[in-house]
């Protein structure tokens, strides 16, 4: 089975969406980068952040920690649900 650390790890490494299905909704965190300034002709200013959805609910956190903590989930948080996932893949 995994674990919350296991989900949050993957999370964090900013690459692909994660995804899974939980009281037969599609559920699933998107991390993703936008520029925001521009440095130099080459390089920007990034922000990041993470969308998060539950069926068609829908929010966005600023950190994984705020994903991770969040009762997104029926009042539940990611960790609370991992019994219940169905279908978890990592892209």
């Amino acid at each position: 089975m995994i674990t919350a650390k296991a989900i949050e790890d993957r999370i964090k490494e900013m690459c692909c969406a994660v995804t899974w299905d939980y009281n037969g909704k599609h559920c699933g965190v998107d991390p993703y980068g936008i520029p925001i300034e521009k440095i130099t002709e080459d390089r920007f200013k990034m922000k990041y952040g993470f969308d998060m959805w539950y069926g068609d609910k829908c929010a966005t956190f600023d950190t994984a920690e705020k994903v991770m903590n969040e009762p997104f989930f029926d009042g539940k948080t990611i960790e609370e649900i991992i019994p219940d996932m169905v279908d978890y893949d990592e892209g």
